[in-house]
């Protein structure tokens, strides 16, 4: 796979787990934290975890920048986020919310990597994704005791995609 057939892999598969995210934080949003686990969710979020490893697949032949973090990182936090869907299943919200907030912590330094390689396929796309990123970071942790946090996340997850698609699109050119 040369790098730009690994960027528009990576990048759909993001799209697709940004897609699936969002339907996770309006399901908290509207039927709040304890019904995360639910089992309809929870194959949401299975398909979330598989097209986190097709992302990481593609961005593994697109990345310059991100490429260490990608191959030494980015497992590791795709690891902790299965984890706590499944033990989120099995003990309860807290537990399992808490360890998909550390994946996405421990990914969060892969994505301020990744930013600089989409930097330089589309300068634009890369601001959007940058600032989605940081908005749904921010306030992930706070869904955790109030609910209403998972909209903000939801604003901040719909401006990741479209930076995603604007670098796709860049990425198709």
């Amino acid at each position: 796979m040369d790098r730009r057939t690994g960027g528009v892999f990576g990048t759909v598969a993001s799209i697709i787990a940004a897609l699936l995210i969002l339907y996770v934080l309006i399901n908290i949003y509207n039927r709040g934290l304890d019904n995360i686990f639910s089992t309809p969710t929870i194959y949401v979020m299975a398909g979330l975890i598989v097209s986190g490893v097709f992302a990481l697949i593609g961005y593994w032949h697109y990345t310059l920048e991100a490429r260490w973090r990608m191959r030494n990182i980015s497992p590791i936090a795709l690891t902790i986020g299965a984890l706590g869907v499944v033990l989120g299943y099995l003990y309860g919200p807290m537990l399992g919310g808490s360890l998909i907030v550390l994946a996405y912590v421990i990914e969060l330094f892969v994505g301020i990597r990744l930013y600089e390689d989409f930097k330089s396929t589309s300068p634009t796309g890369a601001r959007l994704f940058l600032i989605g990123v940081v908005v749904f970071m921010v306030f992930l942790p706070v869904i955790l005791v109030a609910q209403e946090a998972a909209l903000v996340s939801a604003i901040g997850d719909i401006v990741k995609i479209a930076g995603l698609l604007v670098v796709l699109r860049a990425l198709m050119e």
